[in-house]
């Protein structure tokens, strides 16, 4: 079946978005069942596609917004490379916000 380029590209990453997920969240299955005690710390594992979100219909800004307000962590820990640790810190002393894509 022919599917236009585009179609295969979003299929694709539905499809790989999901199996991360999933191979994230299997590890952390175990926990479920002492997650209503407050003493526990809980750990979310949230898979992203990078700057994809800027463009993704499936998993855009706004979906990966959505999860992590849900989620309602005390704490996001985030990857940023190396060589933009400098500028995404001068960014946030300036304004409060990390402008670094």
């Amino acid at each position: 079946m022919f599917e236009p380029a585009g179609m295969q590209t979003n299929r694709r990453q539905a499809i790989l978005g999901t199996l991360t997920a999933l191979a994230a969240a299997f590890p952390l299955l175990g926990c479920a069942q002492t997650a209503d005690d407050p003493s526990m710390t809980k750990v979310y594992v949230l898979g992203t596609i990078h700057s994809r979100h800027k463009s993704s219909e499936l998993y855009s800004l706004g979906v990966l917004e959505a999860a992590i307000r849900k989620a309602n962590p005390d704490v996001i820990l985030t990857e940023i490379p190396p060589d933009r640790i400098a500028q995404a810190e001068r960014s946030f002393r300036e304004t409060g916000e990390v402008t670094e894509p």
